[in-house]
C-alpha cells in the first residue's frame, strides 16, 4: 500500500510540474567540449543518427523521445516559419523559433540530408518509420549514450564552475543536452537585455511555470 501511494504521489508530481530534490541539486548540462567529443565518437562508431541526435537537441533542446519522433515534414515546416513546432510531454505543444544562424544551417543540412535519401514528409528523420521505430531508436541512443559516455565526460567535469553554483552531475545523459541548450539560450537572452527572457525560456522547454527553470540552471 505505502509503495503504491509513493508511485501514485510521483506520478501527481510530475504531472503538477513538481520537480525532486535531487533534480534541483546538480547541474546537469554537458560540457561543449563533452559535445564535442560525442559527436566525434558518433563518427567513430558510425552513428549518423547518435550525431544528428546530439546535434539537435543541442540546438533546440529537444527530449530524445521528441528527437527519435521528428519527422521530416516538422523541419519543413521549421525552414519556412522560422523555428520547429514540437509535440512534446504530455501532449503539450511548443514553439521553438530559430535564433541563430546555428541553428538555421542545422535545419536546413538536415532536410536537405533526409530529401537526398528518399524520405517524406511523413517519415522519421532519424528513427525508421514503423510502429515502434521511435521506442527502439530512442532506445539505442541511451544506450549507446550509457556504453560510450566514458570517451567523452571530462574526467574533471564536477570540478568545472556553473551558473549557478550547483554542482555538476558526475554522469553525463541524453537529457543533459537539454539542460545545456537552456543555459545557453537563457545566457543569450539575458546578454541581449530581452524583458521575456524567461518566459520565453519556459515556453520554449514546454513547461508552463517559470520555477521550473531551477532544474536547468
Amino acid at each position: 500500500m505505502l509503495l503504491q501511494a509513493c508511485r501514485q504521489y510521483k506520478l501527481f508530481a510530475r504531472k503538477q510540474g513538481v520537480v525532486s530534490g535531487k533534480a534541483r541539486k546538480y547541474n546537469r548540462a554537458w560540457l561543449p567540449h563533452e559535445i564535442d567529443k560525442a559527436i566525434q565518437e558518433a563518427e567513430r562508431t558510425k552513428r549518423p543518427d547518435i550525431k544528428n541526435a546530439i546535434l539537435i537537441s543541442k540546438r533546440f533542446g529537444l527530449r530524445v523521445s521528441e528527437v527519435c519522433n521528428l519527422k521530416v515534414s516538422t523541419l519543413r515546416l521549421a525552414l519556412g516559419y522560422n523555428g520547429p513546432t514540437i509535440k512534446g510531454k504530455g501532449g503539450r505543444v511548443r514553439y521553438i523559433p530559430i535564433e541563430t544562424d546555428e541553428q538555421h544551417t542545422l535545419l536546413q543540412k538536415l532536410y536537405a540530408e533526409a530529401k537526398r535519401k528518399g524520405l517524406t514528409d511523413d517519415d522519421f528523420l532519424i528513427s525508421k518509420t514503423t510502429k515502434y521505430g521511435p521506442l527502439r531508436q530512442q532506445e539505442s541512443i541511451e544506450n549507446w549514450v550509457i556504453n560510450h559516455r566514458k570517451n567523452f565526460t571530462d574526467p574533471d567535469r564536477q570540478k568545472k564552475p556553473t551558473p549557478n553554483g550547483k554542482p555538476r552531475s558526475a554522469k553525463i545523459t541524453f537529457h543533459g543536452l537539454r539542460h545545456y541548450f537552456c543555459q545557453e539560450r537563457r545566457k543569450r537572452l539575458e546578454d541581449a537585455k530581452d524583458p521575456r527572457a524567461l518566459k520565453k525560456l519556459t515556453e520554449g522547454m514546454g513547461h508552463g511555470r517559470l520555477e521550473v527553470l531551477e532544474v536547468y540552471s
